[in-house]
């Protein structure tokens, strides 16, 4: 049975997932876009977490976050960054 995501975490998956979108189109990344569709919230904020090129410095902050929520945002803060014209993008 499919259960219906917590309350407000639809509004936050599709704003990370767009984030993203412009953020793989911005630094020519390649996504198995099915595959990150499917993935949980929790296995999505992971995986683009610890997969995106992201400094040292923003990936501990991404780990500090105490909330999956906080991660999340903060996540999608840091791929509008690096996606938006002038924009870190990756870094390492």
């Amino acid at each position: 049975d499919l259960a219906a995501p917590p309350e407000g975490e639809g509004k936050e998956r599709a704003a990370l997932i767009t984030a993203f979108r412009h953020y793989a189109a911005a630094n020519g990344l390649d996504t198995d876009w099915s595959a990150l569709e499917e993935a949980s919230m929790e296995t999505l904020v992971h995986a683009l977490a610890s997969g995106c090129p992201f400094a040292p410095m923003e990936k501990q902050a991404l780990l500090e976050a105490p909330t999956l929520a906080e991660r999340a945002s903060a996540l999608t803060a840091l791929l509008e960054f690096g996606s938006a014209p002038g924009g870190a993008g990756p870094v390492q």
